[in-house]
């Protein structure tokens, strides 16, 4: 039973949520003290549940030894165990919501025929709203509910002194409608730059659908204006606009929900990203700071986690921001928020990374040879970037070194999923990065040809890299002729 329903679910649970659930339990299973005498024998072995301890036909021998049929008994108790969790988890998470309580009480009222509080409870919650920020996409949603669940009572007209016209309607719908709009195709926009999807339709689609939601009235929302800016910004990559749209995001966070916040946030950092990539010499420090930005307001910790993925770009933004001392604390105070599962992989790539920065490349390979399973193709991807660039700084790994280029290009091929623009980043890198390898070795790769296709190449990893090593390579070449 160790990694059944059941138990992955108490081990969910705190020692205070399981006194909360037990409680709940007693008041809702009376004349059924089965159910509780189980409970409480699985909370003696909460959290670690030793596999001996918790056997279905232990069990029946241990709570119930001289009953028949005891195993089914206790199987029983394991389904309806499972029914008051799931009972307890949904009162649990409405008591944390107020919002669908109210709405929850004006369908009870309506139901019941209670008109003039359904009318008084309704004017109660818009008050509430508009006393306070309520965060999120979904209150836009929520005021349309409200105005929808007021206007189609067939009692509206007796008791209301005026009237709601459906424009009204109109207006809520079609502002949660584009802003929903805005913020996925964005996520679309930016998810397509890393990941193929098979049989999935052209961005054009998704714009033609979005221009054909009327934006001129709605400007004055500040999400829609906030989100229309970014777009823009995304789309025709107008960095000069970041600084307003940065600050535009920062002055309405309280309008936004905690995963809307991380989620509007790492679009940011892919404008900051594409700025960069773009030559622009500010965007680092930009990008940087950004993330020092979103650390103090505690946007990067989600549900009590940082993503691997993030951790690392953090980490690696640092050190090429020349941050390296910051990305060496952020690893040591932050390292705790990585998932179990990401942490072991993430720390060991983020040390690869600031060691490769501090030029001590042996470090760099005795790190990456700790790597146990790699969590995506992303990591898979950082990973043979940087001991590639490794082995070419130590220069006596030339056969290793063509092995790896070799394995990096088949490992492209064999991730479909990988967007098309990663692969050509890739490739393009691999390509270079050969070519400054069999400079080294000889004179007779043109190294001013060389640069000028590494400068004149928009799409390859690491192109500032690439661009100091062939030069140091036009140097060398110099002082030995």
């Amino acid at each position: 039973m160790k990694n059944s329903k059941l138990i992955v679910f108490l081990n969910q649970f705190s020692s205070d949520e399981l006194k909360d659930l037990t409680q709940f339990i007693k008041m809702n299973s009376i004349n059924r003290p089965n159910i509780l005498i189980f409970l409480n024998y699985l909370k003696k072995h909460h959290p670690t549940f030793p596999p001996s301890k918790i056997q279905k036909e232990y069990i029946a021998e241990k709570l119930f030894p001289n009953e028949k049929n005891n195993l089914k008994k206790v199987k029983n108790l394991v389904h309806q165990l499972i029914q008051f969790i799931e009972k307890f988890l949904i009162i649990q998470e409405l008591n944390a919501q107020e919002k669908t309580k109210d709405f929850l009480l004006l369908e009870a009222l309506r139901r019941k025929k209670l008109d003039k509080y359904f009318f008084k409870k309704i004017d109660s919650i818009e008050q509430k709203w508009t006393k306070k920020t309520v965060p999120g996409f979904e209150h836009l949603h929520d005021c349309y509910r409200l105005k929808q669940m007021q206007l189609i009572h067939p009692n509206y007209y007796d008791e209301s002194a005026s009237a709601i016209s459906p424009k009204i309607m109109i207006k809520h719908i079609l502002e949660y409608a584009t802003v929903a709009s805005l913020y996925w195709f964005i996520g679309d926009y930016h998810t397509k730059r890393n990941v193929c999807y098979p049989n999935d339709k052209n961005l054009d689609d998704s714009l033609k659908l979005l221009s054909n939601l009327v934006f001129n009235e709605q400007d004055q929302v500040p999400q829609i204006k906030f989100l229309k800016q970014l777009l823009e910004i995304t789309l025709n990559e107008n960095f000069e606009d970041y600084p307003k749209i940065k600050k535009i995001f920062f002055d309405n966070i309280d309008l936004y929900s905690e995963s809307e916040k991380t989620q509007l946030l790492s679009y940011l950092i892919q404008v900051c990203y594409r700025s960069y990539k773009k030559g622009n010499k500010n965007a680092l420090e930009e990008h940087f700071a950004l993330y020092k930005d979103a650390l103090k307001r505690e946007l990067i910790i989600e549900n009590g986690f940082i993503a691997g993925y993030l951790f690392q770009n953090i980490v690696n933004i640092a050190c090429a921001a020349k941050k390296i001392k910051w990305a060496e604390e952020f690893l040591l105070q932050y390292a705790h928020f990585i998932h179990l599962k990401e942490k072991k992989d993430t720390i060991l790539l983020c040390k690869a990374i600031i060691y490769f920065e501090n030029e001590e490349y042996t470090n760099v390979l005795n790190e990456l040879a700790q790597l146990t399973t790699l969590q995506n193709s992303i990591y898979g991807i950082r990973t043979r970037s940087i001991q590639l660039r490794a082995y070419y700084k130590l220069g006596n790994y030339e056969e290793t070194f063509y092995n790896l280029t070799q394995s990096f290009q088949k490992y492209l091929n064999i991730h479909k999923s990988l967007a098309q623009d990663i692969k050509e980043n890739c490739c393009n890198f691999i390509n270079f990065i050969k070519k400054m390898q069999k400079a080294k070795n000889n004179n007779f790769e043109d190294l001013t040809l060389l640069l000028k296709q590494i400068k004149d190449c928009q799409n390859t990893l690491h192109k500032n890299w690439l661009i100091q090593e062939t030069e140091l390579l036009q140097v060398s070449r110099l002082r030995q002729s």
